[in-house]
């Protein structure tokens, strides 16, 4: 039951809701748009970029329009912010220029000695890691020591593409001054706004030095990955636990083959493990996994790309979704 002050800090509340559902109308947008085409682009399109600026001019503005109200000393930092713009963007366009690739933000990765946690990282369908984004506002406090820093992480990840996306120049000397005047060669480092600009100051625009359109087409020439199911994706979804969910656990499930059971996991991005390898679709599971890990010898054999050969919690599932929430209600969670 609602009291006094609950209808007093409804509307408040519930921007946050409708910020994530247009968040998600936005992406969703970009996703099905056919029409535009709009990751067809080239080395001198920066309209994604003035997107990016757009948005960070709002986030700025709205934090300035805080500060004012609540008499604050400083803005609250930008720097998650600028992530997940990034992050947004490097995740639709690989949706359309390579699907087999899983972006992450904030996802730790395991070394022989320690671990990082990258802004942005990306991995194949094998879930191994293909490229780092990392992420700054601008680089006032780190100005001596931030590309040395970036060299050394480098070489923890070898084989893994690098990336290093700055929104200002604002606050320090600039790329140039650490990797070279001729730093735009190496396409691995960006900058978005010159000439001292902030996202939310006059001629910002105006001021858009590299893109992120040159980062995303770097990006582009990272190996192709097998397009993963969407059905497996919805899988989990649906079956997952939140407790699964939330602590980001595979959805396990069991698979028959000649009368002997074989567990198989899919994890959140719709990829199957088995036998401590992975498959995109549930047909080279079956094909290239279970049949050639019970018949090392076997060759020339077809595949099987239904859903009917998973069991969860011994209950049978389909390839019609629509069944999926009548199958739950079967299902003894406990």
């Amino acid at each position: 039951m609602k009291n006094e002050i609950d209808k007093l800090e409804e509307k408040y509340i519930n921007s946050f809701k409708i910020q994530t559902k247009y968040l998600k109308d936005s992406y969703d947008t970009y996703l099905n748009e056919t029409d535009l085409e709009w990751w067809k682009f080239n080395e001198d399109s920066k309209e994604l970029t003035v997107s990016i600026i757009n948005r960070l001019k709002a986030y700025y503005n709205h934090g300035n329009d805080i500060k004012d109200l609540l008499d604050k000393n400083k803005l609250a930092p930008a720097s998650d912010f600028f992530v997940e713009q990034v992050a947004f963007f490097v995740k639709l366009y690989l949706s359309k220029v390579n699907p087999g690739l899983v972006v992450c933000s904030e996802r730790t990765v395991s070394l022989d000695k320690g671990y990082i946690i990258p802004d942005i990282s990306i991995w194949n369908d094998k879930d191994e890691l293909v490229s780092i984004i990392e992420c700054k506002t601008q680089l006032g406090f780190n100005r001596k020591n931030w590309y040395d820093d970036f060299i050394s992480r480098e070489k923890k990840i070898p084989n893994t593409k690098c990336f290093y996306m700055v929104m200002t120049n604002n606050n320090w000397d600039g790329l140039a001054d650490k990797v070279g005047e001729d730093y735009k060669k190496t396409k691995q480092f960006f900058c978005l706004l010159k000439d001292n600009k902030w996202p939310n100051e006059e001629g910002a625009i105006e001021s858009i030095d590299d893109t992120i359109e040159g980062l995303l087409l770097s990006l582009k020439k990272l190996k192709k990955c097998k397009e993963r199911d969407d059905r497996l994706v919805e899988m989990y979804k649906c079956f997952a636990t939140e407790k699964e969910k939330r602590e980001k656990k595979y959805l396990k499930l069991k698979t028959y083959y000649l009368g002997k059971k074989y567990k198989v996991q899919i994890d959140r991005w719709g990829r199957i493990k088995f036998q401590d390898e992975w498959y995109s679709t549930p047909n080279l599971l079956y094909n290239k996994g279970v049949k050639l890990f019970a018949n090392p010898d076997l060759k020339g054999t077809s595949g099987k790309n239904s859903l009917s050969q998973f069991y969860y919690k011994e209950v049978k599932l389909n390839d019609d979704i629509d069944t999926w929430e009548d199958l739950k209600s079967k299902i003894d969670f406990k």
